[in-house]
């Protein structure tokens, strides 16, 4: 019931095709639905990991849910094009991310984490260009971008370990400009609005991350920050379909 209510939502959705489409002709391949069975799965029991922190658990649960995007993605048939190509580049080093998160603290595996996420949202950024990208909606979308970033790094900053700041700076910058350029996706062709809808969730996750590691948050932090980030991650496999519409 549940995936066939899914797979309505999705025949629906804008930029994969020119209207509704019946079930045959669903682009969506059984693949992909178990990935996002798994990563469903691995998410919930992810956050009863974190309520009850139990470390067993965060390393059975987000593998776990981590293969289910990565299989989402394989089953979107990613080799086509250079932006699927790049795309699950992405999803391959966020896992490499997600692993080195598992750990608690902000140590060697912890950098090892924000380098691996770091290059897969390069990845995501030129990706982007694969598709066209807007030069002014990108320039517009840059003036609130980089002002609410300098904010959060702001707020950021004196909880940051001195040896961390600058990788952290750099992260920042990285992550403001993969929104910001899949705005200007988005304003280039408004049937790929998707992108910044998984870049935005990116990037909000990122900040509960931070708060996790740098502000010592509660669980409600990562009630809403593991959804995003996972969210966003099967978004992206989404938005490789989008891109071959």
């Amino acid at each position: 019931m549940l995936i066939s209510s899914l797979e309505n939502l999705c025949a629906h959705l804008p930029g994969l095709t020119n209207g509704p489409i019946s079930p045959a002709q669903n682009p969506f391949p059984n693949g992909f639905w178990t990935g996002l069975a798994l990563t469903a799965v691995g998410v919930l029991g992810l956050l009863v990991a974190e309520k009850t922190n139990w470390q067993w658990a965060r390393w059975t649960f987000k593998p776990l849910a981590c293969l289910g995007f990565l299989l989402a993605g394989w089953f979107t048939a990613p080799f086509g094009s250079g932006y699927g190509l790049c795309v699950f580049v992405g999803l391959v080093l966020s896992v490499v991310g997600d692993l080195c998160l598992i750990p608690q603290g902000s140590g060697k595996v912890f950098l090892g984490g924000v380098a691996a996420f770091l290059l897969a949202h390069v990845a995501y950024t030129v990706a982007f260009f694969f598709v066209g990208i807007s030069p002014m909606g990108a320039l517009v979308a840059a003036i609130p971008m980089i002002a609410i970033a300098l904010g959060v790094y702001r707020w950021l900053r004196p909880d940051v370990p001195a040896q961390l700041q600058k990788p952290i700076l750099g992260y920042v910058v990285v992550i403001t400009a993969m929104v910001t350029l899949s705005i200007g996706v988005a304003v280039q062709s408004t049937d790929l609005m998707l992108m910044p809808v998984a870049a935005t969730l990116f990037w909000l996750s990122d900040i509960s991350v931070a708060r996790d590691r740098f502000k010592q948050a509660g669980f409600f932090n990562k009630f809403w920050g593991l959804p995003f980030y996972f969210g966003a991650q099967l978004l992206f496999a989404v938005t490789i379909l989008m891109s071959a519409a």
